[in-house]
């Protein structure tokens, strides 16, 4: 994924397999756009994080195999890429995220 993105234009900070390495990188770079997170990180849910995120006001983009009911609620405004993602399916959430 990190390769698709950067041949679409983007430069990319990652990617990490942790929660905790996420929560490490994002106090680390300070202006981080957009985050395209994978819900699950080695056995970790990944919401620590996407709440870090949000409450800096960077826009995320889940990245994910599960279906809208095994998401919290408080996520339903945030924008999904069903496994497997695709350039396009990339580009259409860096277009509209």
């Amino acid at each position: 994924m990190a390769y698709e993105l950067e041949a679409l234009g983007t430069e990319v900070v990652g990617p990490v397999g942790s929660v905790a390495d996420a929560l490490r990188l994002v106090d680390a770079e300070q202006a981080i756009d957009r985050a395209f997170l994978d819900i699950n990180l080695g056995g970790e849910r990944v919401y620590p994080v996407a709440d870090l995120l949000i409450a800096r006001g960077t826009r995320i983009v889940f990245t994910t195999g599960y279906d809208d009911s095994a998401i919290p609620s408080r996520y339903a405004d945030v924008p999904r890429c069903g496994k497997p993602v695709t350039r396009s399916m990339l580009r259409r959430m860096l277009e509209g995220a």
